[in-house]
């Protein structure tokens, strides 16, 4: 039997079109085109002048509209497909921005992305695409960047806030002096041993980031902290989480309770286009 020839260790005889290698009906050219007709003059005014050069904001719309059309989420995995991926070679036309540009650009610009979003929106009503005459909404539990464990009730986060407050103005990390101002905290004396015991572990490590991190870091420990002790304030649930203060307790498709959101989307029945999407903290579809 004979096989069919491979060129192993042949270089190029010529510089090769990277569109060869991609099927000429491949979605990434509706990305392409697509992108190239937004409108980036407020982002080209902003990095007009002086300093380091910054990947232009059409590139990285590219990658990550392909990487959602693709259910890739990770900064980290979309960084890798520009650097091994013919399709996302191309959409960065030959660049290979790290996931943390990826991570900061998706973080960034959030009104920046839904507002390519409604663009979508408008380009498939302008070739007929959304007829509108049928509407569809359905919801979706989405998980929460966030472990079940690292929950508190209402109580433990009046004790942790308290504590916190007590423990940056005297600035210090020593276990006799936090065993005394737990003590001194309010509501401490009132909490179960497992909750004492858990107030202690998630104090000890507010303590050692604060003291042993960077100033921006300090600042999003104190940030969640607060968020947590604002949405216990606006929702009467029973345990808060200091990783994702906003998530909430909702039963999943597998039955089982975890931290998430509920994702509500409407599409029209013409060619199942998505015109509209939200997020919310329901634990059902009632409202």
């Amino acid at each position: 039997m004979t096989f069919i020839q491979s060129s192993k260790n042949q270089t190029w005889l010529l510089p090769p079109d990277i569109r060869n290698i991609i099927s000429s009906d491949h979605i990434c050219y509706l990305v392409d085109s697509f992108v190239d007709e937004l409108d980036f003059t407020d982002f080209e005014l902003r990095y007009a002048g002086a300093g380091h050069p910054a990947y232009h904001p059409r590139i990285l719309c590219k990658i990550l509209i392909q990487a959602m059309i693709d259910g890739t989420r990770s900064s980290r995995a979309i960084a890798r497909c520009v650097r091994e991926n013919v399709v996302y070679m191309y959409l960065a036309e030959k660049l290979m921005p790290d996931f943390r540009t990826i991570s900061d650009f998706r973080k960034n610009n959030g009104n920046l992305i839904r507002d390519i979003f409604k663009n979508t929106i408008y380009a498939a009503r302008e070739v007929g695409a959304v007829g509108l005459g049928q509407l569809s909404i359905d919801g979706s539990v989405v998980k929460a960047f966030a472990s079940n464990n690292s929950t508190v009730t209402k109580g433990e986060l009046d004790v942790i806030d308290d504590y916190i407050d007590q423990m940056l103005k005297e600035s210090t990390n020593n276990d006799e002096l936090e065993d005394k101002q737990l003590q001194q905290c309010r509501g401490y004396d009132q909490l179960g041993a497992t909750s004492k015991k858990r107030v202690k572990s998630i104090c000890k490590k507010y303590t050692n980031k604060l003291h042993n991190s960077e100033e921006k870091r300090n600042l999003q420990c104190i940030k969640n902290l607060k968020k947590a002790k604002d949405e216990s304030s606006i929702d009467n649930v029973g345990k808060f989480s200091l990783t994702d203060p906003e998530s909430r307790f909702i039963k999943n498709k597998k039955g089982r309770i975890e931290l998430g959101y509920n994702t509500q989307l409407t599409v029209d029945h013409k060619k199942g286009i998505i015109i509209a999407n939200d997020v919310c903290q329901d634990r059902n579809d009632v409202h």
